[in-house]
């Protein structure tokens, strides 16, 4: 049912199994609005998905909170993508790309992109959350949603490219949905974003 770019992270943290196998598989399928309409597909941390929608997917959506996304959108031929990272990066890399940190999560959507004979920098990208979600903590002073915004900013910027969607920082949850039929991206912000992971009311829409 998926194409072979996606990815789910392979590493495995012992101390959280449960944790390990929701992160672990493949994007859910939130609902079909018909039955030529394609999968709505719901990208949890660590994960990611490229491709278009003749895939059979329809749209890519996503909760963030400290977490950042990135989507990519190629206007011509219609591929699409986005990425869902936790943490900028670790102290040491390992032989297989973990799509929980930035620069590896990115460096999968770099090959994604090459898989179909494309460069990142042929996209259209977009760059979401990043916020601050202990801001009334003041027991909390590592702004871990910071981090991962300014890793992002800055990996994009070495590829080349200016994004031409961003809303990073805050201190408010966001949900994120990118069609595949046209590049439109729609944003909901708000409390109620991890109760209803839908886009109908949404505060800002982004049409190409």
């Amino acid at each position: 049912m998926f194409p072979r770019t996606f990815h789910k992270s392979d590493s495995v943290l012992r101390s959280q199994p449960d944790e390990n196998r929701r992160m672990n598989a493949p994007p859910e399928i939130v609902y079909r609005d018909s039955a030529n309409a394609g999968a709505v597909l719901f990208l949890r941390p660590a994960q990611l998905w490229f491709g278009s929608s003749i895939d059979g997917v329809r749209r890519i959506c996503t909760v963030l909170g400290s977490c950042v996304a990135l989507t990519l959108w190629h206007r011509q031929l219609r591929y699409g993508g986005m990425c869902h990272f936790v943490l900028p990066r670790r102290e040491a890399r390992h032989t297989q790309l973990d799509g929980r940190f930035g620069d590896e999560a990115i460096e999968l959507m770099v090959q994604a992109t090459a898989r179909v004979g494309t460069a990142l920098s042929d996209y259209e990208a977009g760059l979401f959350g990043g916020a601050n979600m202990f801001a009334s903590n003041a027991k909390v002073t590592l702004d871990v949603g910071a981090q991962n915004a300014l890793l992002a900013r800055h990996l994009l910027q070495h590829y080349g490219i200016v994004p031409r969607h961003t809303e990073l920082l805050g201190t408010e949850h966001r949900h994120i949905s990118l069609n595949l039929s046209n590049g439109a991206i729609v944003m909901r912000t708000g409390a109620s974003v991890q109760r209803i992971p839908e886009e109908r009311k949404c505060q800002i829409k982004f049409e190409q």
